[in-house]
């Protein structure tokens, strides 16, 4: 058997996230049924991060194995075919053999996702389905102030609507604010995310901005105790995935 490493990128729009109990709606399923259609194989994928509903990939990492026979070491074609194979809203920008040990699920140091923010409705007029729309002003000191509180390693269970039973505990490693005019892109970089939890760091610091303060008392670096309504999840795109 042959691994094969994809980078692939996806408008996550009219997907119910990269994989869902619903198999045939799925980024997952489209991008399998394109590999069964190109190679005769059906193969199991191992994604390096399962993005939600509506959230969008620049640099999502995929692995899975092929028979090595079905595309002949030529991953210049096999990459080709994928293409022509996939939906018009999913593509694969990179196609590489990889050790065969390699499983994009376990391989993972940390991923970072970019949340755009448009404080002008004319300034999003081509780009409102991938941003936020706020039209209060923003105070971009209170927006760092709550970035550096919201940083390090605290139990992040408020920061999420799923369930689990694993440890809660996460490490967000960088907050980056940039601004450029009327564009706001925060950039959340952590070990991994709870269900939910980029879009309610984000929607925390979005309120930090509009209310010019931050609430030190449900702010503390002991532990994350509250957080704020959160931002959309169209706003959100996975633009790096770093592996170990």
């Amino acid at each position: 058997m042959t691994t094969i490493k994809l980078t692939i990128e996806y408008d996550g729009s009219r997907y119910p996230g990269f994989s869902t109990k619903k198999k045939s709606t799925s980024i997952e399923s489209k991008l399998t049924l394109a590999i069964r259609d190109v190679t005769g194989q059906s193969t199991q994928l191992f994604a390096a991060v399962k993005t939600e509903p509506g959230v969008h990939a620049t640099h999502q990492i995929v692995s899975f194995q092929l028979e090595k026979e079905s595309f002949s070491d030529n991953t210049e074609l096999l990459k080709m075919k994928l293409n022509a194979a996939l939906p018009a809203d999913i593509a694969v920008t990179s196609l590489k053999i990889a050790d065969e040990r390699f499983v994009a699920s376990l391989a993972v140091k940390s991923c970072t996702y970019t949340c755009r923010i448009a404080t002008d409705p004319a300034a999003a007029l081509f780009s409102r389905p991938y941003t936020c729309v706020v039209t209060e002003s923003l105070d971009l000191e209170s927006m760092q102030q709550a970035a550096q509180l919201l940083t390090g390693t605290h139990d992040f269970v408020a920061f999420s609507n799923g369930r689990t039973k694993k440890s809660t505990v996460r490490t967000v490693e960088t907050i980056k604010i940039n601004r450029e005019d009327q564009l706001i892109q925060i950039q959340l970089t952590a070990n991994s995310f709870l269900r939910h939890m980029p879009q309610l760091l984000a929607g925390t610091i979005l309120t930090a901005g509009k209310e010019k303060k931050t609430d030190r008392t449900t702010l503390t670096l002991a532990g994350v105790e509250s957080a704020a309504p959160d931002c959309p999840s169209h706003a959100f795109t996975l633009t790096d995935v770093q592996l170990r």
